[in-house]
């Protein structure tokens, strides 16, 4: 087997999004943990770490699966789910809770709270805020976390947010 960083990096994006959706969590954790460890081992740890491209706190708030998503027989999001991934990401440096995407001014925060419906997601959300995740109070009303939680009527998330506001 060759090894190529971007195949690597490439792999644990469609395991964190499940494309294939025909395993269970735990199959997707261990092939993100296997790519990880080749990345350790070709040297490409920091690179990872540093590359602007690829931010898997970001794409677990925007592609990660639902559990029974889709008709297909995975159970993937339970919210314990999203806890151990994130502290998967976290425990190999990739912890970037601030990061903003360059399209959409998206955060991991705005983008969970986007996914409000989602099972598991104010789980996510409440992990988000515990790890210093900004609440962007004077961002434009799309990227805002408290706004968009109000425009889609996610009550809970909206009170979550709240009180993280109050104890800052």
């Amino acid at each position: 087997f060759q090894y190529e960083y971007e195949d690597a990096i490439s792999t644990i994006g469609t395991a964190i999004g499940s494309h294939n959706r025909d395993g269970t969590y735990l199959d997707y954790r261990q092939i993100i943990v296997m790519q990880l460890e080749t990345i350790k081992q070709h040297g490409d740890l920091q690179r990872a770490r540093d590359d602007s491209s690829f931010q898997p706190l970001y794409q677990v708030a925007t592609d990660f699966t639902w559990h029974s998503n889709y008709g297909y027989r995975a159970e993937i999001a339970k919210p314990d789910c999203y806890l151990d991934l994130a502290e998967l990401l976290v425990a190999w440096g990739l912890d970037d809770v601030e990061y903003r995407d360059p399209e959409t001014d998206h955060s991991p925060l705005s983008a969970a709270v986007t996914r409000g419906k989602h099972p598991g997601i104010t789980t996510y959300i409440r992990w988000l805020l515990d790890h210093g995740a900004d609440l962007r109070t004077a961002a434009p009303p799309e990227v805002n976390p408290l706004r968009i939680a109000q425009q889609k009527g996610l009550e809970e998330i909206h009170r979550l947010l709240l009180s993280y506001m109050r104890e800052s």
